[in-house]
């Protein structure tokens, strides 16, 4: 039967190559056809075929229906069959290993016990690189032992001690008599890389190559009697803090590969990629993304794409009469972080859930953390936080929980990550404003390069239209406030979302006084409100002076606060006597009170 191929497709279907080749394909431009072909041509020879995850597999496996001179797996998946069935009893345990679990590996005397916490956090993320990496233990010490940054990290200290205690945390989680340490299944692939298994096939084809780790690559290239096809998109790679380098770059610098490239989409049309186009290019890009499809018809649901976790929240607690759906459930975004945040800033360690953030002793030393690594989406969630410690974050992540839906067809809107939405495909798509484009500041303070990446892969998830925000279409050098292609999503209290974060009780926040109604926060006024930062409280200044004009009294805003802080002063919720902008005094009491209906506000005692 007649095929027909672009003229990029064809010639990588009937392709001939010594030993490497390399696919650079653009979003959307059929590599997965194109692969096909490539090995259904060669019905003779032997395929393995690398995927990223256990979706891919199953999406592979349809595609190679019939075909059965290929293998579809993930590295996981084969390094299990050779080293992972050993440690079986422990991986059905589910654990990831913290950083608080290596703290008792601390032992130096020179640190207090606040700072271990900090120290084990760096002795995770050398754990981590080493099980990424291709060295053995040895070479790894040998070749870090003068190291003076890990990533963002600086601390020489810290990571000269992590290096000195590595080999004794390793040697005690691969150990398969006393269990003392959860068992990851990067564990098992970083066993099997250094066992150097022999893998019997005439072709290695390794697809989403850009977010392969040093240690998979090892795995591919190590195989001398093989054939090896990379294949992905460099602008794709949004994986870097998992331990991922793009192996494309890496193959194409150190190899001398044939190089192929697909780069017509047949997912966008011509004003989607035109918006990618400008992206990749300001991330150093060459080849030009050729967008060739038809734009997709207009429907009524639109997919929102938030940078972070936080800031999906805050758009959707502005949406919460609408069902939502969740791209992979409500239960992967991790809103009850924002629950155990908040219970750090309050002190109350024993209701914090996640060992991560329990680890910590205080708010401040998560906050330090989160600065020190860079972490943009950790900022973003602490922001959220800090933004509805106001409002009841609890009451709200339930709420959310009830509007969701795992029924997409019946949803208002779908909402998903950056990172989560890679690999699939929408017909109206809008960005919202947590990117960290809006200001040079927000910019200094990420990897520029891994932004720009994750900005690619949000917008080549139309399939008909793309809006962006104004921050964004200003970063373009486009104009934010006329582009055809601004979006209208609001991230409702989020309006600064990114914000240097400083804490609770800042020189912008001023502390009124007590809070007698939950009796364990403080009630600060911050801009056009007053609120609690342990519980539900909070309370529009309009509301007070609101109240006040019902009866007809001038009273000025800062008034308003003075009588605000007197009633919460009171012990009992209410106060006597207050004396108005005339000097006349209040006759009867006023009581602080919440109605179901409309939250909190004033009234008179009746």
């Amino acid at each position: 039967m007649y095929v027909n191929f672009s003229f990029e497709q064809e010639e990588i279907v009937f392709s001939s190559f010594n030993d490497i080749a390399l696919v650079m394909a653009y979003a959307g431009t059929g590599k997965s056809f194109t692969l096909k072909h490539f090995i259904k041509n060669k019905p003779f020879a032997t395929f393995l075929y690398f995927v990223y995850n256990a979706s891919m597999r199953k999406d592979a496996e349809k595609s190679f229906k019939g075909i059965t001179n290929v293998k579809s797996t993930t590295f996981h998946g084969i390094a299990f069959a050779g080293e992972g069935k050993e440690y079986q009893v422990r991986l059905d345990k589910e654990e990831e290993l913290k950083a608080f679990d290596l703290v008792r590996f601390i032992t130096r005397k020179d640190i207090d016990p606040e700072a271990k916490s900090y120290y084990a956090h760096i002795l995770l993320k050398v754990l981590r690189d080493f099980t990424a990496s291709a060295e053995n233990i040895k070479e790894y010490k040998n070749k870090h032992k003068r190291r003076f940054t890990l990533g963002d990290i600086q601390d020489q200290d810290a990571l000269a001690y992590a290096l000195g205690k590595l080999s004794i945390v390793w040697e005690e989680i691969i150990q398969k008599g006393k269990q003392t340490l959860p068992f990851e299944h990067d564990f098992y692939l970083k066993l099997f890389q250094l066992a150097k298994y022999k893998l019997n096939y005439d072709y290695i084809l390794v697809d989403e190559a850009q977010d392969i780790s040093p240690v998979m690559m090892d795995i591919v290239l190590r195989q001398k009697s093989s054939k090896k096809i990379f294949v992905g998109d460099s602008f794709q790679q949004i994986y870097s803090w998992r331990g991922a380098i793009n192996s494309l770059d890496y193959i194409r610098q150190h190899f001398s590969p044939s190089v192929y490239f697909l780069s017509q989409s047949f997912r966008c049309p011509p004003k989607v990629a035109w918006l990618a186009n400008m992206v990749i290019q300001k991330a150093g890009a060459t080849k030009e993304f050729v967008g060739v499809a038809s734009p997709a018809p207009i429907t009524k649901q639109t997919t929102y794409i938030a940078r972070t976790n936080g800031g999906l929240f805050g758009f959707c607690a502005e949406n919460i009469d609408k069902k939502i759906y969740f791209v992979g459930g409500i239960r992967g975004y991790n809103f009850s972080d924002l629950l155990d945040i908040q219970n750090l800033i309050s002190n109350k360690h024993e209701f914090i859930r996640n060992d991560f953030i329990a680890s910590f002793p205080d708010f401040k030393s998560l906050l330090k953390y989160s600065k020190e690594m860079k972490d943009v989406s950790l900022i973003g969630t602490i922001g959220i936080v800090l933004k509805y410690m106001k409002h009841n974050i609890y009451s709200l992540v339930k709420e959310l929980k009830e509007a969701a839906t795992t029924n997409i067809k019946e949803a208002d809107i779908v909402v998903t990550t950056a990172h989560k939405s890679k690999g699939l495909e929408w017909s109206q798509v809008e960005l919202l404003d947590d990117f960290p484009f809006s200001s040079e500041e927000k910019m200094a303070r990420c990897d520029m390069g891994e932004e720009l990446r994750l900005l690619y892969v949000s917008i080549t998830r139309a399939m008909g239209s793309v809006k962006l925000p104004e921050s964004i279409l200003e970063f373009l050098e486009m104009d934010g406030m006329n582009s055809e292609y601004k979006g209208t999503a609001s991230l409702g209290m989020m309006e600064e979302q990114g914000e240097e974060v400083t804490g609770i009780g800042g020189e912008d926040k001023v502390l009124l006084a007590p809070c007698v109604i939950c009796g364990n926060g403080e009630v600060y006024h911050h801009g056009s409100k007053v609120f609690c930062v342990s519980c539900d409280f909070s309370l529009k200044i309009n509301r007070v002076s609101g109240f006040f004009s019902n009866f007809k009294k001038e009273v000025s805003q800062e008034e308003s606060i003075a009588v605000l802080e007197e009633i919460l002063t009171s012990g009992t919720h209410s106060a006597k006597g207050l004396i108005s902008k005339k000097g006349r005094p209040f006759k009867k009491d006023i009581i602080v009170k919440k109605d179901a209906t409309y939250g909190w506000g004033l009234s008179f005692l009746t």
